[in-house]
């Protein structure tokens, strides 16, 4: 099964968390991009960080290593390192 999928609409993030879903409520979200407050890699590069309202921090990485969530695709496209991926998720937010 897969683990996260990033995609976009014109003003909102889908993020299918499939294998990581504890239950069909939380199989898909969506986020407003202009509700997204940070998006950062760990000085260490070891994961990408996202903050959103309302919920606590989301470790995520291309990998899955350690206590990350491993995103797959960013619109379709598989994240090369966790650089890559913070870079794909900046320019979701615009």
């Amino acid at each position: 099964m897969a683990n996260l999928v990033i995609t976009t609409t014109s003003n909102r993030i889908n993020v299918e968390f499939n294998s990581y879903a504890e239950n069909e409520r939380w199989k898909t979200k969506y986020f407003n991009t202009s509700i997204l407050i940070e998006v950062g890699l760990t000085d260490d590069e070891t994961s990408v960080q996202v903050q959103i309202p309302s919920a606590s921090t989301l470790q995520l990485s291309f990998d899955g290593n350690g206590n990350t969530l491993q995103v797959d695709t960013v619109n379709g496209i598989v994240p090369t390192s966790n650089s890559d991926l913070a870079l794909k998720l900046s320019v979701l937010m615009g």
